[in-house]
């Protein structure tokens, strides 16, 4: 069987057909390359604070912490999530506010502690991440057939023949943006003919 070379992909990777459903190509999988393909990369900085203050508004819980998580805005109180590397606890992700007195990924978590005594923390749920990633992954099958996650905090959308359907690349990614800006989940978008020049412009290389 013909497989287009959807998102460049590598035989045994898995990605998401135009419904829904987990394919994974096969070891003799054919490459065909008709037309020139287009990527659209999207980059969520910040996705498990994102991902966080989503669940908790969405549960209503811990609504006086809300301003804590902000990924958009500069929130009153530094909040970071940790979690255990090979040298210990360390931050994994950090807010504006955590960011703007030195607390980045990577920071042991006692050296942190040090800057800010009393810091906001939590431990990081990878496994919620990644889940919530890619049902918004899934979702965004409605602009592109085929789609794909790129890392931890990025998704790949190949759209080669898809923009036409809202008026153009410029407007496919306005309207995307104005959904992610509406769902107040944090992005940076980046459209490119190689998913590598893609992923480069949205995270801004």
């Amino acid at each position: 069987n013909l497989i287009p070379a959807a998102l460049g992909l590598r035989a045994g990777m898995q990605f998401w057909n135009a419904h829904a459903k987990p394919r994974t190509l096969p070891d003799d999988a054919l490459i065909w390359n008709g037309m020139m393909k287009r990527y659209l990369s999207l980059w969520l900085p910040n996705w498990p604070l994102t991902r966080l203050r989503r669940a908790q508004t969405n549960h209503l819980a811990a609504q006086t912490q809300a301003s804590s998580y902000d990924t958009d805005k500069t929130g009153p109180l530094p909040f970071v999530l940790v979690e255990t590397g090979a040298h210990g606890l360390c931050v994994a992700s950090a807010n504006k506010a955590a960011q703007a007195i030195g607390l980045t990924e990577g920071l042991a978590f006692t050296d942190a502690k040090a800057r800010a005594p009393y810091l906001h923390h939590q431990d990081i749920d990878r496994a919620a991440d990644a889940k919530a990633l890619e049902a918004l992954a899934k979702w965004l099958i409605r602009f592109a057939p085929l789609v794909a996650l790129d890392g931890r905090n990025g998704i790949m959308l190949e759209t080669t023949g898809c923009d036409h359907l809202y008026g153009g690349e410029l407007a496919m990614m306005k309207e995307i943006a104005s959904i992610l800006q509406r769902e107040q989940i944090p992005h940076r978008m980046g459209m490119a003919s190689t998913q590598v020049a893609a992923s480069a412009l949205a995270r801004g290389a």
